[in-house]
């Protein structure tokens, strides 16, 4: 087999493994980090049912919940552009508001929802596009 195919028979293998129905994708994650629905009601005061929206790929969440969520469960940011784009969405390039999300993502994992609240406030951005919090 020529070289050009070969390369090409791999890439293909690769991008069948991470490019997999977000119902899989989930799944995968969700035996990485643990979601547990507590920690993600606790922090954001939503519901059941959005939690496990998410947690099982059914409705895709508003990009500020789904960054809770991702902030909550320490997913890091290269998973959750591979989240968004198995939803089909993605990040938008020039968004202020997204820009900070992905700074949320790289610096803010695990923190408190209240903390990332704070910075997106320093930040300036309007409180409408704050992560979702239960206090």
């Amino acid at each position: 087999m020529d070289y050009e195919v070969k390369e090409f028979e791999r890439d293909f293998e690769m991008d069948k493994e991470i490019n997999i129905p977000i119902k899989e994708l989930m799944e995968k994650l969700n035996e990485k980090y643990k979601f547990d629905y507590n920690l993600f009601v606790d922090e954001t005061g939503m519901s059941a049912q959005t939690f496990s929206n998410i947690v099982h790929g059914i409705k895709v969440p508003h990009i500020k919940t789904f960054v809770a969520f991702c902030i909550i469960y320490k997913i890091d940011v290269k998973n959750a552009i591979d989240v968004l784009r198995a939803w089909g969405y993605t990040f938008k390039p020039g968004n202020k508001v997204h820009h900070a999300y992905i700074k949320l993502l790289e610096n803010y994992s695990g923190e408190a929802i209240d903390v990332c609240n704070e910075y997106l406030k320093k930040l300036e951005i309007e409180e409408k596009y704050w992560l979702p919090s239960n206090k």
